[in-house]
């Protein structure tokens, strides 16, 4: 044995597993030495392995085998060091010690609905990146919606929601489902046609197969009134019923009037939407 690897009891691996889930980064195992488990059971492989690559990230080599007491042993070769700045899981290390009790006050401080405006903030981020056609910076700023993201699914972890794992699978089944015309024996020629297969798949997941909804009612409930209202505008355009459309300086001095006066435009405009938009 090199001085470089690391001796872990399975069963005590397991016991703190069980009494902590989510607080592998205070397990004291190294994540750039070479880890043997010892003392396992073939039944406890695979919860030892899962929770190995989960909290210190991929691994280069991965063995197991029969130890000296007839007790199987897991032997984990790391990635090299500069490998892991490039492992989905080391953000999701990261993130789970930014979490732990040694961590940072602000991220221990997040839940959900604290991180929702986030996730709302960076995505308007990616967009302007896309908008300057910068690459460099686009790049950073999907790096901040993944790390929300990430941060999003810790807090389900915790609370014994779901796992990372659960959303990887849930997006991947939904795009081998939704693309029949790729995996299936369905044809879709158009990019028309292929939306309509999208749509018609998500309304049977939906249990509401019989009622297709309108572009109105398919739109996140969240997404801000105005948008909203430029999107339907765009796909139907309304003409004046009178006078002059006021610009966007008029348009400023009637929001900031309906603030002074208490009232909240944002809330007025998404009542007037749906109460002309909504399916009944």
């Amino acid at each position: 044995m090199g001085s470089s690897e690391q001796i872990i009891d399975g069963s005590g691996l397991l016991r703190r597993i069980e009494e902590a889930p989510f607080s592998g980064p205070l397990l004291d195992i190294a994540p750039n030495r070479r880890t043997r488990v010892v003392g396992l059971q073939e039944s406890e492989v695979p919860a030892v392995l899962t929770v190995l690559e989960r909290v210190y990230g991929q691994y280069e080599d991965v063995t197991a085998g029969m130890g000296d007491d007839s007790s199987l042993e897991v032997d984990v070769a790391p990635l090299p060091d500069e490998e892991t700045w490039r492992s989905a899981q080391r953000l999701h290390e990261i993130i789970a010690y930014l979490r732990s009790p040694d961590g940072c006050p602000w991220d221990r401080a997040q839940d959900w609905r604290s991180l929702a405006p986030k996730i709302a903030e960076e995505a308007y981020e990616v967009i302007d990146a896309i908008e300057d056609d910068d690459a460099a910076s686009l790049a950073g700023e999907l790096g901040d919606l993944i790390l929300v993201v990430a941060l999003v699914t810790q807090i389900a972890e915790e609370r014994g929601e779901f796992t990372i794992e659960d959303v990887y699978e849930l997006v991947n089944r939904k795009l081998i489902r939704r693309h029949p015309h790729v995996f299936g024996d369905e044809a879709a020629e158009t990019p028309e046609a292929v939306l309509s297969t999208w749509q018609r798949i998500k309304r049977e997941e939906r249990g509401d197969a019989s009622k297709p909804r309108s572009k109105y009612d398919r739109l996140p409930k969240s997404m801000p009134a105005i948008a909203k209202a430029v999107t339907i505008a765009g796909e139907s355009p309304v003409e004046p019923t009178g006078g002059t459309l006021p610009g966007g300086v008029e348009l400023l001095a009637l929001i900031e009037a309906a603030i002074a006066a208490g009232r909240d435009p944002e809330a007025e405009l998404q009542a007037a939407l749906d109460q002309k938009y909504t399916s009944n």
